[in-house]
């Protein structure tokens, strides 16, 4: 009974491994340039993900796969990804991922001319990121918002 536990936990470990890898490389390409190589990286982890019901995951991966169609300037891509990761962090109480979606919608939503929603998700994502503890991010979205830093970052 014990060697079939150590068989599952030794496979889901690879299969994690395997995806990890996947969205690393997806990240690698998207700091290279290659932008539409890093797309299929991240689409691919993407579906593995759904399909194996890993909930966490596959928001972090659509919030990166957001962040990229903006970076692409496929706004209608990079919002439906983030509207569907901050639904999904919010389903499973992932707040530091609820907090990133806000952040990266709100900076979507600024460039489709949206400022009142937009200033409204960072807001909420700035709240997220405070109650979190995050002085990091928090100090990255108030720069977004235009006010102050705090000194303790």
């Amino acid at each position: 009974m014990v060697t079939l536990r150590v068989g599952f936990i030794d496979e889901t470990r690879f299969v994690l491994n395997y995806q990890l890898s996947i969205i690393n490389f997806g990240s690698a390409c998207r700091e290279l340039g290659r932008f539409d190589e890093a797309a299929g990286h991240l689409q691919q982890a993407l579906a593995i993900f759904q399909a194996i019901g890993d909930p966490l995951f596959e928001a972090d991966t659509l919030c990166d796969l957001g962040e990229l169609y903006l970076e692409l300037d496929h706004l209608a891509e990079a919002l439906g990804c983030l509207r569907e990761s901050l639904e999904i962090s919010r389903t499973i109480g992932n707040q530091q991922g609820e907090a990133a979606a806000l952040y990266r919608l709100g900076m979507a939503l600024r460039r489709t001319g949206e400022p009142g929603e937009a200033a409204d998700m960072l807001a909420r994502a700035l709240s997220l990121f405070e109650a979190l503890s995050d002085a990091g991010r928090a100090d990255q979205v108030r720069a977004a918002l235009g006010g102050p830093i705090s000194q303790a970052s």
